[in-house]
């Protein structure tokens, strides 16, 4: 259903540039009925979408929105109880939109959704007023039982929501399955680029036998039955449609070549699983991005944009020989009464090593300035191990860390402030000279254009000055 009323092109445009405000990112994607708020580089993914047409009746706005996106300050079980609250508070019906039907959708009119949008940039910086937050909670503790347990189902199935835009490559080595077969073709010469590399980048299973099994799935097609996250499927079902598609020679050819390349791959995921067996474990990469329609087989490719390497293994709760048909099951997470292994840094920089060369001084007839790991942690997560200025990659550490420096763009002796759109994470080779090189100027003038493409071009470097005079800039930023 359509609402009859709709938005001018001027609304639209402001429930755009308010959207990506609200939402820390200026990338976008205009869609038929639309606009796709796309994740910031080496950020968080893909935050919402939000709907100005194909809307149900009563509707001038629907808003989608991804909960993990927005977990950044506040755990996932929080903000999936501020999710119910706002259900009670906007009951509205919504139409069901492609590309973001797994996430939580919202029914407004125009102003509301425009305040929405400002408490989800409260909600993802952790800026709510202490009356709503005790709100949220209270709403949550009217919970029945089987609600709650309804709720951390909710909730353990999106904090599997992918964020990060990871090569595949790296989750099947991270999952203990031998990559040196990425790094060359068939007849033994060296591929250029093994990342890309187009025999493997585009699987749907790996391993297997006297290595892990790992298989590749979406995200979205994970399913909340009895109490725990599963995956009811049929790849060989799957290869034999698309294996119809393929031999129906009236298709295009581009349909028909595709159609054979999804089969052979639904057909190697179904004899991994079978392999794997009832009882067995297999390890799972989530994907979200561009899915395709079961009814568009072979006429249409699947698009990922980012990707989770499950940290707890799936094991195969049923598979019937006969008809390929499967159910996976994730395994429990360990209790809570067991104190967890101290994790290990997946990222770290200069002031992570033992020691340091920058230590925290106390105020005698000097001082100097303390800075906040939560801001380098934050850099170092966006960077995903990748020269911010250059893309090489960092060094990996003896034990397993991925190594960058992190250099605050306006020094802080600039009175540059310690906020992570003020400190990019370079190549140790590049922290050198973005201080002592030739090119230091222009350096910082490239990270600059760089940071404000991540963050908008608004964003405050520099400290308020003695006199008042500020860098231009907005007070949500400078807060």
């Amino acid at each position: 259903m359509t609402n009859a009323t709709s938005l001018t092109s001027s609304q639209r445009a402001e429930l755009t540039d308010h959207a990506k405000l609200r939402f820390f990112t200026n990338n976008s994607e205009g869609l038929e009925h639309g606009v796709r708020l796309r994740g910031r580089r080496g950020g968080l993914g893909d935050p919402a979408t939000v709907y100005w047409s194909n809307l149900h009746v009563g509707n001038q706005v629907e808003v989608a929105i991804s909960p993990q996106a927005l977990a950044e300050e506040y755990d996932t079980a929080f903000v999936l109880a501020w999710v119910a609250l706002i259900r009670r508070e906007a009951p509205r019906p919504t139409n069901l939109h492609r590309g973001s039907a797994s996430w939580p959708t919202f029914g407004f009119s125009f102003d509301e959704a425009l305040k929405f949008m400002n408490e989800c940039a409260l909600i993802r910086r952790g800026h709510l007023r202490k009356d709503r937050e005790e709100a949220i909670r209270a709403h949550a503790n009217t919970l029945s039982e089987e609600d709650r347990l309804q709720q951390n189902l909710e909730a353990e199935y999106e904090r599997l929501r992918p964020t990060q835009p990871q090569a595949l490559i790296d989750l099947v080595h991270r999952a203990g399955i031998s990559v040196k077969c990425w790094y060359q073709t068939k007849d033994g010469r060296p591929v250029a680029k093994p990342r890309s590399n187009p025999a493997y980048r585009f699987r749907w299973s790996f391993g297997g036998g006297a290595e892990p099994a790992l298989a590749s799935l979406w995200h979205a097609s994970i399913e909340r039955a009895e109490g725990q996250l599963q995956y009811d499927a049929n790849f060989r079902q799957a290869a034999a449609d698309l294996e119809r598609v393929q031999a129906n020679r009236t298709n295009p050819t581009d349909v028909v070549q595709r159609a054979a390349q999804q089969a052979r791959r639904a057909r190697k995921l179904d004899e991994l699983v079978q392999g794997v067996g009832v009882g067995g474990t297999l390890r799972i990469v989530f994907n979200e991005g561009e899915m395709r329609d079961d009814d568009q087989l072979g006429e249409e490719s699947s698009h990922v944009r980012v990707r989770r390497l499950d940290d707890l293994p799936w094991t195969v709760h049923r598979y019937d020989k006969g008809t390929g048909a499967c159910v996976l099951r994730r395994l429990r997470e360990p209790a809570k009464d067991q104190p967890p292994e101290p994790p290990k840094l997946r990222f770290i920089d200069q002031h992570d090593l033992p020691g340091s060369d920058d230590p925290e001084r106390k105020t005698g007839t000097s001082s100097g300035v303390v800075r906040d790991a939560l801001v380098r942690a934050r850099v170092l997560e966006r960077a995903q191990g990748q020269c911010e200025l250059c893309d090489a990659e960092g060094f990996t550490t003896a034990d397993g860390s991925k190594y960058l420096e992190t250099h605050h763009v306006v020094p802080l002796s600039e009175r540059g402030v310690d906020r992570e759109w003020n400190v990019a994470g370079l190549c140790p080779g590049h922290h050198r000279e973005a201080h002592y090189g030739l090119r230091r100027e222009e350096i910082r003038g490239e990270l600059m254009e760089f940071l404000r493409g991540v963050f908008g071009e608004d964003i405050v470097f520099v400290r308020e000055s003695s006199d008042g005079a500020q860098w231009p800039g907005t007070a949500e930023h400078a807060a």
